[in-house]
C-alpha cells in the first residue's frame, strides 16, 4: 500500500504506551474488537483480537526446546557463520541508530540471568582464561560509538 499510495499518506501515531507487551496486546484485542475490524473494510488488520490474537510473546520453555533441537547439529561453514556474524552486526547498528534501545525489562533479566550462571559456575568473569579469550576476541577492532552513548566493536579499515 505504501507502494501505491506513498508513504505520506500513512501518519503512525502513538496513542498510549505501556509497561508490558501483554498490556499491549490486551488493549489491541480491545479496540479491535470495538470496531469490528475484522468486518470493517476500513481496516488493513482484519482481526478482532481475543484469544487466537497473536501479539508480541515470549517463548515456553517446550517451545524453546523445539527450536534448539532443529538447529542443533546444524554444521555451518565459516563463511557462512561469518555471514551471519556481519549481518547481525549490522542490523545491531541500523537499529541503535534509528534510537532503539534495550528494554529495561530485558536488561533486568540479562543480568539476572548472568547471576544465575556465575553463581551455579558456568561462568567464570574473573578467570584469567575467560579474560584471556575475551581480549583475543578484541585484537584489531576499536570502538565505534553510537548517537544513544553506547558502542560496537568495528575492525580497523586495515584489517577489512
Amino acid at each position: 500500500m505504501i507502494n501505491e499510495y506513498g508513504p505520506d499518506s500513512f501518519i503512525p501515531t502513538i496513542r498510549k504506551i505501556f509497561e508490558t507487551s501483554k498490556e499491549t496486546v490486551a488493549w489491541e484485542a480491545r479496540v479491535l474488537s470495538r470496531l469490528n475490524a475484522q468486518h470493517n473494510d476500513k481496516w488493513i488488520n482484519r482481526h478482532n483480537g481475543k484469544s487466537a490474537f497473536i501479539g508480541p510473546h515470549t517463548h515456553t520453555d517446550k517451545s524453546k526446546a523445539q527450536i534448539r533441537s532443529k538447529l542443533k547439529g546444524i554444521k555451518r561453514s565459516n563463511e557462512t557463520k561469518d555471514k551471519m556474524r556481519k549481518s547481525a552486526k549490522h542490523r545491531e547498528a541500523k537499529r541503535r541508530e534509528e534510537g532503539w534501545t534495550m528494554p529495561e525489562e530485558a536488561k533486568i533479566r540479562a543480568l539476572a540471568t548472568r547471576q544465575q550462571r556465575i553463581a551455579s559456575g558456568d561462568i567464570n568473569p574473573y578467570s584469567d582464561a575467560r579474560n584471556q579469550k575475551m581480549a583475543d576476541s578484541k585484537k584489531g577492532t576499536k570502538r565505534q560509538y553510537l548517537p544513544d552513548g553506547s558502542f560496537i566493536m568495528v575492525k580497523t579499515q586495515a584489517d577489512q
